[in-house]
């Protein structure tokens, strides 16, 4: 929802895309179909509001490993959404926007992973990792709703500290408790 009314569908999108709460939702490899919508109303005092259903259209079945950016991908950089509920900077000590968009590892339920490390151009670049295991929310309320939208699929989200530059290579490498899981992409 905003006060803006000329958000548009692509704007809802990217925003949960670059929420770390979200994100998972929208990459659910059980995931068949979605529906979505958006309404303008410039009179009230929510000019726009969108939905995104990503519950009903879910089927049994899920491969896993999911990974986001796909390995090999090109993409824009972008930043973590502001707004995000719960909010993933309390799980982070000492980060403050902007910070980079979430790069983001599937692995099952019941699956963890342990450390995260991100390599841009070839040097280490910082990078907070989320976890069912290890989120801590601004509050007890924050910490269980994460911790559960990462838990149902073995979630972890790794956040550079910084929006990742242009033209960049990056690799990132998840340490998981089924081995190491690595994958590169470049940022256009």
């Amino acid at each position: 929802m905003t006060l803006r009314p000329e958000a548009t569908a692509t704007q809802a999108l990217t925003y949960w895309q670059n929420g770390p709460f979200h994100l998972p939702q929208l990459l659910d490899p059980r995931l068949s179909r979605a529906a979505f919508s958006v309404k303008h109303d410039t009179a009230g005092e929510i000019h726009t509001a969108a939905v995104l259903d990503v519950k009903r259209g879910r089927t049994g079945a899920a491969k896993y490993p999911v990974r986001f950016p796909r390995p090999g991908s090109v993409l824009a950089p972008q930043a973590l959404s502001r707004f995000e509920f719960p909010d993933a900077l309390p799980g982070c000590p000492g980060y403050a926007h902007p910070v980079g968009a979430p790069i983001a590892l599937l692995l099952g339920q019941g699956r963890a992973a342990r450390r995260a490390e991100l390599k841009i151009n070839g040097k280490a670049a910082a990078v907070c990792l989320l976890t069912a295991q290890t989120f801590s929310g601004a509050s007890a309320g924050d910490t269980r709703v994460g911790r559960s939208v990462l838990e149902a699929q073995g979630v972890a989200i790794a956040l550079p500290r910084q929006p990742l530059p242009r033209a960049a290579q990056v690799h990132v490498l998840f340490q998981t408790d089924a081995g190491p899981v690595g994958w590169s992409f470049r940022t256009r």
